[in-house]
């Protein structure tokens, strides 16, 4: 009799622990990685650098969506993050070591990366 008693209750300890181990999972679920799409890419006017507009998108019940300024050496595949959480982004060249950046919403973020200066101001709404 005894052995029976202790098999339900280390039945029942262990399906708690599981419980308490499986719980928040299902009442949190991890969140997926974003989607990232490349919308825009422009070169310098050397070629040597790249600016990019990279969209990132939540989907989902998170909705939600931005764009990511980076910048590139040609021939690379390593990204330099300049701005992020910017929307209605647009780029402009002014020299190689000059860029502009023009965006709807959002904050600016560095103001040199790898040698390029970068300026940035809000369109007109």
């Amino acid at each position: 009799m005894w052995q029976a008693v202790r098999i339900v209750l280390l039945v029942a300890v262990l399906g708690y622990m599981a419980f308490l181990v499986v719980a928040p999972s299902l009442a949190f679920p991890t969140a997926t990685s974003p989607d990232r799409r490349v919308v825009r890419e422009q070169p310098s006017p050397s070629g040597a650098r790249l600016a990019i507009v990279v969209e990132v998108s939540g989907g989902g019940a998170a909705g939600y969506r931005y764009e990511v300024v980076v910048l590139r050496r040609r021939g690379s595949t390593q990204d330099v993050e300049v701005a992020d959480r910017l929307y209605g982004v647009t780029l402009r060249w002014l020299d190689d070591d000059r860029l502009e950046i023009a965006y709807g919403s959002g904050s600016p973020g560095r103001e040199a990366v790898d040698g390029v200066a970068i300026r940035y101001h809000p369109k007109p709404r």
